[in-house]
């Protein structure tokens, strides 16, 4: 007698797809605009193109202007490419194309949402559809250009997120909107109101909140212990993504006390040498003294 062969689980639709060290988190989309760092603007990359000559000149010499002096006239040539990524090839640009960790021009880069790169002077992120649209709410939020950038960059990444605000309930809804855009968006949100401080407590957070993103509400004056700011901060643990609320930046210092150490230790870790403590709406982010 043949045995009846079991039915076969359907994959539900819009379950998460990447993974990441054992956990499958949701994939970033093709790339639809290149934010131009610093300068607080976008260029739109047309989803049903495959190629863009961007440089300083207009059309019909270029499909894309960038108009900067260190950009030349025709500078690159971007391309689409399976799985959602770009190329990026020069054109025998006089400034070069540049790797956003590199030191030394290249001919020729690929390249995917989160991405940072330059042409000449000018610093560039990719960004997908889902990052794109939180433009606006950060700007409204009331974020200069570099912060907007960092917190762009903090969302596809999953770095530590500071927001300041009077009260928590007032950026729940933008925190909400960052989680529900980010590659964590298939795992919990949940929103921390008191800090746990035993290893039992922390022990259940990361139960509860496994894989997902944690709100913390700093804006009550609380102590973290060292434990829960190691979990919070260094990039070692990645069970969570963290945005954190408080009044104002000098907070931070109060709410983790001797902790400091801990956040510029993960710093060097990331490549900062020489580093200082500075907070902003974007992610923690480490200054040269």
């Amino acid at each position: 007698m043949t045995k009846p062969r079991g039915k076969r689980r359907k994959k539900p639709q819009g379950a998460p797809v990447r993974a990441v060290r054992g956990v499958r988190y949701a994939d970033r989309g093709p790339i639809t605009a290149l934010r131009v760092l610093g300068q607080g603007f976008e260029l739109p990359l047309d989803p049903g193109r495959s190629e863009f000559r961007i440089g300083r000149n207009g059309p019909p010499a270029t499909d894309i202007q960038l108009s900067f002096p260190s950009v030349s006239g025709v500078h690159a040539l971007i391309r689409r490419i399976e799985g959602d990524g770009i190329e990026v090839a020069d054109l025998g640009s006089k400034n070069g194309v540049w790797d956003g960790y590199s030191s030394a021009p290249s001919q020729r880069l690929t390249l995917y949402a989160s991405h940072s790169f330059g042409l000449g002077g000018v610093g560039l992120l990719a960004l997908d559809e889902r990052t794109h649209r939180l433009v606006k709410p950060l700007t409204e939020y009331g974020g200069v250009h570099q912060d907007v950038d960092q917190a762009l960059q903090a969302v596809m990444l999953g770095n530590p997120l500071f927001l300041c605000g009077s009260r928590a309930d007032d950026v729940l809804g933008l925190a909400r909107m960052l989680h529900a855009d980010s590659v964590r968006r298939g795992y919990p949100f949940v929103k921390l109101d008191e800090l746990p401080v035993s290893d039992v407590a922390i022990r259940r957070l990361c139960a509860r909140a496994v894989y997902g993103t944690v709100f913390v509400d700093l804006t009550k004056p609380q102590q973290i212990s060292y434990k829960l700011a190691e979990i919070l901060l260094s990039p070692c643990y990645d069970r969570f993504w963290t945005i954190m609320v408080m009044p104002h930046c000098d907070m931070a210092l109060e709410c983790f006390g001797g902790t400091a150490e801990l956040a510029i230790h993960s710093a060097c870790k990331l490549g900062f040498p020489r580093v200082g403590w500075q907070l902003a709406i974007g992610e923690v982010h480490f200054t040269e003294r």
